[in-house]
């Protein structure tokens, strides 16, 4: 149902808006909705009145509750965050336009330049290729100073809310890991860290990376939050020696400390309400490693 709300056409307001904030005279000639389980996101062309075509996304925040369940993660952190990442060399999307008291749409509302590029397929050609690159965007993330306009990191869930998987074999395992995530993170530097580095938030073309979208959740935080989630993303998706090549590309292009392997059993714990694996032995094995290292 949720997602049926999200991929409706936006209302007539915000689309007014949108051609509004390109300049006077402007048109939408196309609106496309784009996948998204958090917020609506929408492809939209707009013809200026010179006849140039501009290709933006409009996000809104219209998904149903979300101010009681992500109350941190509205419009304006994301404006702000935009704002520090558009003097960096990062490839996020430039902000054109911001609503984010819904002063005109009908949600709080963000207008952004669309990147160019595709999602990555399930199976890169390259894939070390692919892996280097995933490492080597985030020394530039983490290089931005965040400027006290970002909150600080925290876990997405209480322990309380974090119940042992069902589709695991290896109760025990999981147990140990809940006690690791309830208990005290290890002393770190922070800096500004994307928060949900993936590689279903990153865009390519002709085997390059074109992007790096979904800066809702972007936080203060420890750097190896962003290596933890993207490796067990990667192990899940592409195997456990995909997820340690792109820890050992990163270490050798970033020359960080050794990896804390605490982050990789809490970024994998703090998902587990929101994911039902068919088989999740990877994970297991993952989270089996990262404790073995503690």
């Amino acid at each position: 149902m949720t997602d049926d709300v999200l991929a409706r056409r936006p209302p007539a307001d915000a689309l007014r808006w949108a051609a509004q904030s390109v300049g006077p005279g402007s048109r939408i000639v196309s609106v496309d909705a784009l996948p998204s389980s958090w917020l609506a996101n929408h492809s939209v062309d707009v013809v200026d009145r010179r006849g140039t075509t501009h290709e933006l996304v409009l996000r809104r925040w219209a998904r149903p509750g979300w101010e009681a369940g992500d109350p941190e993660m509205t419009a304006a952190h994301e404006v702000g965050v935009l704002e520090l990442l558009g003097a960096s060399p990062v490839p996020a999307p430039e902000l054109v336009a911001a609503d984010p008291d819904a002063d005109v749409c009908d949600v709080p509302a963000l207008l952004i330049i669309r990147l160019g590029g595709e999602p990555p397929p399930a199976r890169p050609p390259e894939l070390s290729s692919f892996l280097e690159q995933l490492a080597g965007a985030l020394p530039a993330i983490h290089a931005v100073d965040p400027s006290g306009r970002v909150h600080a990191y925290s876990p997405y869930y209480e322990p309380d809310r974090i119940a042992v998987p069902a589709w695991s074999g290896r109760p025990d395992l999981w147990e140990q890991a809940i006690n690791v995530f309830a208990g005290p993170p290890p002393g770190t530097e922070s800096c500004l860290i994307h928060r949900d580095y993936h590689p279903g938030n990153t865009l390519w073309s002709g085997g390059r990376l074109t992007g790096i979208v979904d800066w809702t959740t972007a936080s203060v935080g420890a750097p190896a939050v962003d290596l933890a989630h993207m490796r067990w993303n990667l192990a899940v998706d592409h195997g456990l020696d995909a997820a340690d090549e792109f820890l050992a590309r990163h270490r050798e292009l970033a020359g960080e400390p050794e990896h804390v392997p605490y982050w990789d059993v809490v970024t994998a714990i703090d998902v587990l309400p929101e994911i039902d694996l068919v088989d999740g032995a990877t994970l297991d094995e993952f989270v089996a490693a990262a404790l073995a290292r503690l």
